[in-house]
């Protein structure tokens, strides 16, 4: 019996230790990016726009417009969505993009940048991320300013999609940032 008692001691202490310890990385984590089922709620959301984009093919400038600004409309909780070319065959260290941003009263603001350098930008993990990864990934939290001087905490998601009949062609990358401190 006595030697029952000592096992299981240990094993409740082991047990206390590990949520302890899990629940303090648990609150680091909500410091710096949303909670676990907020991202895979996020993630859900950028994989069915990605969806809605690869349905559109070819796409035009007022197809990818209105399905950024519909998805920053429907999802209140996000800053902002995008939508990037592959590197561009004339600039590879450029790429096209398609931002959709809330803006003053939450209307969404467009913006496009036909030539974005992201190998000159610091705030380009997101792209770079991308460009690396088959699947989505999420950026360390980062500081940005709106238009407006407003400085937001963030972190994006970014999803490369690639093209159905092309295995390992990258069609595009889908973003979305959410905004920490909003």
């Amino acid at each position: 019996m006595r030697k029952i008692i000592p096992i299981t001691i240990s094993v409740v202490v082991a047990a206390l230790l590990t949520v302890l310890s899990s629940g303090c990385r648990g609150n680091r984590e909500l410091e710096t990016t949303p909670p676990r089922l907020e991202r895979l709620a996020y993630e859900s959301a950028i994989r069915q726009l990605a969806a809605d984009l690869s349905n559109n093919y070819p796409l035009t400038d007022e197809k990818i417009w209105k399905l950024l600004s519909d998805f920053v409309s429907e999802n209140d909780k996000i800053f902002g969505c995008g939508y990037a070319t592959p590197p561009l065959l004339t600039f590879p260290k450029c790429c096209a993009t398609y931002y959709v941003h809330r803006g003053k009263f939450d209307k969404p603001l467009l913006k496009y940048n036909p030539g974005y350098e992201f190998s000159r930008r610091p705030d380009s993990a997101w792209y770079y991320l991308a460009l690396k990864s088959d699947n989505g990934t999420w950026t360390e939290p980062y500081e940005t300013t709106d238009s407006a001087g407003k400085k937001y905490r963030m972190v994006s998601y970014s999803l490369p999609v690639f093209a159905p009949d092309k295995p390992g062609v990258m069609q595009f990358i889908a973003v979305v940032d959410i905004a920490l401190n909003n």
